[in-house]
């Protein structure tokens, strides 16, 4: 008993102390280390969470935020999301001036309540208390008070100080309640600051740390600021219970959710084992089957309470025709059942720089679901929610991660495939009619295969040309151009997914005339004119997330009346994560230009940056030399 009264003693003296006085926010009381480098500070942070049953909770915060750089004022824009099941009880906020003088209160009646997809969705329940101060005399504070309740606990908070980087901490603390017969799971990441634990309450503080900086090829900001993540052992989602003891109870819950929306009847059924009656092996029937649903659906957002983790019924989803990734998912997986193909539905978090999941932290990390579909000799991935996608291609929305598959005997994990970067192409061919003032037509062909099929598949799917056209005006790096006709074509036969497109264009003043002379930069469609900025001392790991190649052979026909004066040397240039080639010769009276462009997916050392730089700088001098033409006297 004594060492509980110590404990509590103490905590309250050295966690309490910043919320029982008025905090000066005049920003000369600062402390110089945490305004360098820093574009925000945040002054004082208090966030209280406490979990009262497995399905209610009550979240408290409190944050002081400094805004010291132009840059910094969107982070008092306030976007607080909300359902159903997690709701606001009150909001308020204040703002100070450069000496901590107060200029302005706001409360509930300031806020604007929208829809946060209102424009994508049938019905949901999702929304957003959004407010912006429209204050911008840097520096100023920003401060907030809120209280959130809880309905449901299948996500629980968590806690990032620092909340973005370039931004400093003078003072912020954590602290969860919980009930003692309903502990939490906790995991920190990057955290060095105090942690105290007693009984039921756990804390997290830190103070006066200084800002992490942004480096360019970092991996995700989420996994690398300090961090504290939660998730429950057992919660209760509107009668739904459930226990995240591992990633096996985990999947058994989410597995339970969506079998309960299989009301797919015997009639419906013998729908697909007709249309798949002729077909001659498994591979045709889900092929059959996924074109069914790409032609027959169409991705709507139904989400309102438990709806957001259960799929609507496949029955519904049948005669409606529409669906979110849950509900369509759920439809293919019916199919498939229907004719005796087994499938396993499969969360992910999904995005194309989205982190990867904490294998070693089994918590509910996902926002997507698609469909694994084991095979004798390989498993098909099928993304539900596209019109448009080739079946079983993994594009960068959900490649090369782990992901959570739910089977009856519960959840299992797994990782989605990644493309081997000889797939992951563009290949760029082009021809360029030069005349002697340096314009002329030029005919280009783009080949993107693997993950680069995704550059193109929009262009290739939309029907709106004049938005095709003005992203390929967009994509084009030439200052003076007109395009006079474009295609795009699906390569059926190809390996992996691939498009082809096709441009046909008329340039101007590409080539620059001095006197006798034409000078034309040597690489028409790619070059790379940017250098990654010197650091002091780089922090963290250089992180590139996927391999691909890039390829262009360009041919100029040397201009009527005009011979060959230079070209550009032949270059070989590498470094740990990419290596460039690139070769000019006269040929036939045409100039053939040959340049490669590899990059390595991988995790290397911070001290690979500086030969980095080094790279693209000796790349972008490559990329810029020019050919030069003489004029014949």
């Amino acid at each position: 008993m004594n060492k509980i009264i110590l404990f509590l003693l103490f905590t309250a003296l050295l966690f309490g102390q910043a919320v029982a006085q008025k905090i000066n926010y005049d920003v000369s009381l600062i402390p110089d280390s945490l305004t360098e480098k820093a574009e925000a500070v945040i002054r004082n942070y208090n966030h209280e969470f406490e979990i009262h049953s497995k399905s209610r909770a009550t979240e408290k915060v409190h944050l002081a935020l400094t805004v010291l750089k132009r840059k910094a004022i969107e982070k008092t824009i306030l976007h607080l999301q909300y359902n159903d099941l997690t709701k606001y009880r009150q909001v308020k906020g204040k703002i100070y001036n450069s000496k901590g003088e107060k200029i302005k209160d706001f409360d509930f009646d300031d806020i604007r309540d929208i829809s946060l997809i209102e424009n994508s969705s049938l019905f949901s329940d999702a929304r957003v208390l959004y407010y912006d101060p429209e204050y911008e005399d840097i520096p100023f504070t920003f401060e907030v008070s809120y209280t959130r309740k809880f309905d449901g606990l299948l996500n629980l908070p968590s806690w990032q100080p620092h909340n973005d980087f370039d931004v400093s901490v003078e003072s912020a603390q954590f602290k969860v309640i919980h009930p003692k017969d309903l502990d939490i799971r906790h995991k920190t990441q990057n955290f060095n600051g105090l942690f105290l634990e007693n009984d039921n309450i756990y804390q997290w503080k830190i103070t006066n740390s200084k800002a992490i900086a942004s480096e360019p090829y970092s991996k995700n900001k989420n996994q690398i600021l300090p961090s504290v993540f939660l998730a429950p052992t057992k919660f209760s989602m509107e009668g739904w219970e459930g226990e995240i003891k591992n990633w096996n109870t985990l999947g058994k819950w989410d597995y339970d959710l969506f079998q309960s929306s299989q009301t797919l009847n015997q009639k419906k059924a013998e729908i697909f084992k007709h249309l798949t009656e002729d077909k001659a092996n498994d591979r045709e029937k889900i092929e059959t089957l996924y074109d069914y649903l790409q032609n027959n659906t169409r991705y709507l957002n139904i989400a309102v309470g438990i709806g957001g983790w259960k799929p609507q019924d496949v029955s519904f989803t049948h005669e409606q025709g529409i669906g979110d990734c849950k509900a369509l998912t759920s439809y293919m997986y019916a199919m498939l059942d229907a004719v005796g193909i087994r499938s396993i539905y499969t969360s992910v978090y999904a995005g194309e720089n989205a982190p990867d999941i904490d294998v070693d932290f089994p918590s509910n990390h996902f926002n997507h679901v698609i469909l694994c579909v084991p095979q004798e000799k390989d498993t098909i991935w099928l993304e539900c929610t596209s019109q448009n996608n080739p079946m079983g291609h993994v594009g960068n929305f959900t490649d090369d991660r782990h992901v959570l598959l739910h089977t009856e005997n519960g959840g299992e994990i797994a990782k989605t495939p990644v493309y081997d970067k000889k797939y992951n192409q563009i290949v760029t061919k082009a021809t360029f009619k030069l005349d002697e003032a340096g314009k002329g037509e030029v005919e280009i062909q783009n080949t993107y295969s693997g993950n680069k099929f995704d550059n193109a598949a929009a262009l290739f799917y939309s029907t709106d040309e004049k938005a095709k056209k003005k992203y390929l005006y967009k994509l084009i790096d030439i200052p003076d151009y007109i395009i006079n006709s474009y295609n795009h074509k699906a390569i059926e036969q190809a390996k992996v997914p691939t498009i082809e497109e096709n441009i046909s264009a008329t340039v101007n003043n590409y080539g620059v005339k001095m006197g006798n002379m034409l000078f034309v930069p040597v690489n028409l469609l790619s070059k790379i004119s940017t250098v990654p900025p010197k650091l002091d001392k780089r922090k963290n790991d250089v992180f590139i997330r996927r391999s691909y190649i890039y390829t262009d052979t360009i041919i100029y026909t040397i201009p009527e009346g005009f011979k060959v004066k230079h070209l550009p040397e032949n270059e070989k240039i590498s470094c740990d994560i990419a290596c460039y080639s690139s070769s000019t010769t006269e040929k036939n009276g045409n100039i053939i230009y040959v340049r490669n462009y590899e990059k390595n997916k991988g995790t290397y050392p911070p001290d690979t940056y500086e030969k980095v730089r080094q790279f693209f700088k000796d790349v972008s001098k490559a990329d810029a030399q020019k050919i030069v033409f003489e004029k014949i006297n």
